[in-house]
C-alpha cells in the first residue's frame, strides 16, 4: 500500500502531533537540500561544458525567470528586490577572488597579473578584484534566541555521550578505509551516516533554538557533504585532516552541550574568548578544507 503523503500530514496535524507551520517548515528544509537540475548536470559532469553554456544562454527564452513571474504576480516589490541585490553581492566573486580563494594563485600574484593587464599601479584599482587572506575567511556570527526549556532535556536525550562515540567511530574508521573502488560502498555509507547525525543534530538543535550548535552543525555538515560529493578528489593527507578536524567539531559541540545543560543557554560559552576563537578558528578550517577538496 503507497502511503498518501499529503492525507499522511493531514491526520499528523489533526492527531495534534505536530503543527501546520512546522510541517511547512520541514518541507522547506527538505526542498532547500536537494541540489538543482544545474547543480547536478554541473558537478557530475553529465553534459559537455559547451552545452551547459549553450543551456544557460537559453533558460530566458523558454521563460525560466523567477524575477518576471514574480512580477507578474505583483510580488516583486523594489524593497524585495533591494534585499535580493543585497545578498547575491555577498556571494557574487570576481574571477580574481575566485582564482585566489581556490589557491590558484595567491593574491601578491594576482596584484602583479591586473597591474600588467591594466598598466596601473594596484592602489588606484578596487581591491575587489581580488581576495585579501585578512578578509578571505567568513565570518561568524550567532543569533542567540531563548531556549526553549520544556524540551531541552528530551533534546539532551538526542545527544548523549553513546551518540557522541558512534559518530566518533565512524569518524575514526576513515583512516582504516582506503580510498578505493573495493571499499567505496562501506567508505561512502560511512560518510553518509556521519552527514546525516549532522543533519540530525542540526535540525534539533535549531528546533530548542540552540543557534551556536546549529550552526556548527550546518559548517560541518556541508563539509562533509563536499567531502561525499568529491570522493576521489580526496588524498590520504586530506583525509587524514578531516578525520582530526571532525573530532575536534564533536570536542567543541559536546563541549558546548555540556555547558548548555548547566546554564541552559549557549551565550555564557560563546561569552568566553577562549571558545570564541576555538570556534572561529573551527570555522575557518572547515573553509579550508572545502575549499582543498571542491574541484575546479
Amino acid at each position: 500500500m503507497e502511503l498518501d503523503e499529503s492525507k499522511f500530514v493531514e491526520f499528523l496535524v489533526d492527531k495534534g502531533i505536530i503543527k501546520k507551520e512546522i510541517i511547512l517548515e520541514l518541507q522547506i528544509q527538505q526542498y532547500l537540500k536537494i541540489p538543482s537540475t544545474i547543480q547536478l548536470v554541473v558537478n557530475r559532469k553529465l553534459l559537455p561544458i559547451y552545452k551547459i553554456f549553450k543551456t544557460f544562454e537559453k533558460l530566458s527564452e523558454f521563460g525560466f525567470d523567477f524575477e518576471r513571474t514574480a512580477r507578474e504576480l505583483n510580488f516583486w516589490t523594489p524593497e524585495i528586490q533591494q534585499k535580493v541585490e543585497e545578498e547575491k553581492s555577498l556571494y557574487k566573486l570576481t574571477i580574481g577572488q575566485i582564482l585566489v580563494g581556490k589557491k590558484i594563485t595567491t593574491t601578491r600574484e594576482m596584484v602583479d597579473l591586473m597591474e600588467e593587464f591594466t598598466g596601473v599601479k594596484i592602489d588606484a584599482i578596487s581591491t575587489r578584484d581580488m581576495i585579501l587572506e585578512d578578509t578571505q575567511e567568513e565570518e561568524f556570527k550567532v543569533n542567540f534566541m531563548p531556549i526553549d526549556i520544556d524540551i531541552l532535556d528530551d533534546y539532551l536525550l538526542t545527544v548523549d555521550v553513546e551518540k557522541r562515540l558512534e559518530i566518533e567511530k565512524l569518524i575514526l574508521d576513515w583512516e582504516k578505509l582506503p580510498m578505493d573502488r573495493s571499499q567505496e560502498k562501506v567508505m561512502r555509507e560511512n560518510v553518509h551516516a556521519v552527514k546525516r547525525e549532522y543533519h540530525t543534530i542540526k535540525g534539533s538543535s535549531r528546533f530548542i533554538n540552540a543557534a551556536l550548535i546549529e550552526k556548527i552543525t550546518h559548517h560541518a555538515e556541508d563539509l562533509i557533504d563536499v567531502f561525499e560529493e568529491n570522493f576521489y578528489e580526496v588524498d590520504e593527507k586530506t583525509k587524514g585532516d578531516l578525520t582530526s578536524l571532525n573530532l575536534k567539531i564533536l570536542d567543541l559541540m559536546w563541549d558546548i552541550l555540556e555547558n548548555l545543560q548547566k546554564s541552559k543557554s549557549e551565550e555564557p560559552y560563546w561569552e568566553v574568548e577562549e571558545n570564541r576563537q576555538n570556534i572561529i578558528k573551527i570555522v575557518k578550517e572547515i573553509s579550508r578544507l572545502k575549499n582543498i577538496i571542491t574541484p575546479i
